[in-house]
């Protein structure tokens, strides 16, 4: 009997997991207490109790005081753990023959993995990292000291990570590159049915924007400038042929409490509509099947001069995936990513354009039998576990 036990959210869509199930009989996941379950017999949950001190400790996981001083790091983690013992005592209860923690910089993924390693340390652990940042997070490090096989996007993540953290020996990890965590569930994969493009009706190029949420100015530290999308869309619809499509969860407002989304919708009422979030967890075929109807798909609002542009010329946004499956074309300007148009050539999976108003729909067509094939989450746990 094979089991895995996953560190981490599940994140969205949680349903890719299911592929896993190929693989191993049981997934355990070890995450906080806000984790939303995914309904399966076949996925069992490790929850950290909603406590206090459980939330105030691991609300300080990227404290600049924790780089700065290990010892104070090490202290807290010491005390989160007996404080934890009874829930992280369970793992010992449980059999598994893999571990698998996953995948950002933001969720607790990497964290739980050091807290549970005096737990794991007999166990081989992979550790799959999808987003980052340039500065050093002493988390970060630890749990790829920790792990017996990194997973990344591309070897220009593993440079990334090289450059940030040269005193760990890269060379004694299993590194394996070209397979992507996002990757979607085959079980929805079969069953997206694409609909009419608004396009036929009315003649004109529609963009679509996919984003948890968009600010009205570039003063977050973190995301800021790449999802401020105000003067792209003002590039995109300075075309009377052209429309933007905004779906979102959250549109922040700017310093001065202005919904700059909402002044532009107003300005331009034919030419750039917000929608609600499409819910690609909950519905996924209807979600599939409205981003259908566009024509573009516009990935991160690049910007050079901000703090993550180093990490966003290497990333490959998660909603690249969700156009793939969609046959919306995925687009991005000449020259402000590495890895999307060395993509887009190899795999002709998107268009790299100097002038938005150039484009042509006429001239470029997704392979989506490709895409199925190859984008798949059961080819990333092949890759990972065979």
């Amino acid at each position: 009997m094979r089991n895995l036990l996953k560190i981490g959210s599940l994140n969205i869509p949680a349903n890719r997991w299911i592929d896993a199930l190929n693989y191993f009989e049981n997934i355990y996941i070890l995450t906080v207490w806000g984790e939303k379950e995914y309904k399966n017999p076949n996925f069992k949950y490790i929850k950290l109790k909603n406590t206090y001190l459980n939330r105030k400790i691991l609300s300080l996981r990227d404290n600049k005081y924790f780089n700065k001083y290990p010892i104070i790091f090490k202290l807290t983690l010491y005390f989160l753990r007996l404080y934890n013992w009874k829930t992280l005592n369970n793992l010992n209860s449980i059999e598994f023959n893999e571990v698998h923690s996953s995948c950002n910089d933001f969720d607790d993924s990497s964290y739980l993995t050091i807290m549970a390693y005096p737990w794991l340390k007999t166990k081989i652990i992979t550790r799959s990292v999808k987003e980052s940042r340039p500065n050093i997070n002493l988390c970060e490090k630890l749990s790829f000291e920790v792990a017996d096989k990194i997973v990344l996007n591309t070897v220009y993540n593993l440079d990334f990570f090289k450059k940030k953290y040269p005193c760990i020996n890269w060379d004694k990890k299993m590194i394996i590159l070209d397979v992507d965590e996002d990757f979607r569930g085959t079980q929805i994969m079969k069953r997206i049915k694409h609909d009419k493009k608004l396009s036929k009706t009315n003649n004109k190029k529609h963009f679509v924007i996919l984003t948890g949420r968009a600010n009205s100015d570039d003063s977050n530290i973190r995301n800021g400038a790449r999802l401020f999308y105000i003067p792209l869309i003002k590039e995109i619809i300075s075309n009377p042929n052209n429309i933007v499509h905004l779906h979102t969860k959250n549109i922040k407002l700017d310093n001065k409490g202005i919904n700059k989304y909402e002044e532009l919708k107003k300005n331009f009422p034919n030419q750039f509509y917000i929608h609600k979030a499409l819910d690609f967890e909950n519905s996924p075929i209807e979600s599939y099947s409205i981003l259908s109807k566009y024509n573009y798909g516009i990935l991160h609002n690049f910007n050079e001069n901000t703090s993550v542009s180093k990490f966003d010329r290497i990333n490959i946004p998660h909603r690249y995936y969700e156009y793939l499956l969609a046959n919306v074309i995925p687009i991005i300007k000449k020259k402000q990513t590495v890895v999307l148009e060395e993509l887009f050539r190899k795999r002709k999976t998107g268009i790299i354009y100097t002038n938005i108003n150039d484009l042509s729909c006429k001239d470029f067509q997704l392979d989506l039998n490709y895409i199925l094939r190859e984008y798949n989450f059961q080819k990333f746990i092949d890759r990972v576990y065979s």
